[in-house]
């Protein structure tokens, strides 16, 4: 045991995750942010939750109604 409390290979693991996590390229929150608004605002067209689909299109809508004597 080191010091740290930990031994040397998980001590090795931590210095190869830190290296690892030092090369990731990192981007600005505004660019991240910029990018975010365009991904959602160019799907938005498409998505049934927030527009209507059309009842012509729409394979889940019932075309007889269920009538109970």
């Amino acid at each position: 045991m080191s010091m740290f409390g930990m031994d040397r290979d998980e001590l090795k693991r931590q210095v190869e995750t830190l290296r690892f996590h030092k090369e990731i390229k990192r981007m600005s929150m505004s660019d991240a942010i910029k990018e975010l608004v365009c991904y959602i605002e160019d799907k938005t067209p498409d998505d049934g939750l927030i527009v209507a689909p059309d009842k012509k299109k729409n394979p889940w809508n019932e075309t007889r109604k269920c009538l109970i004597l």
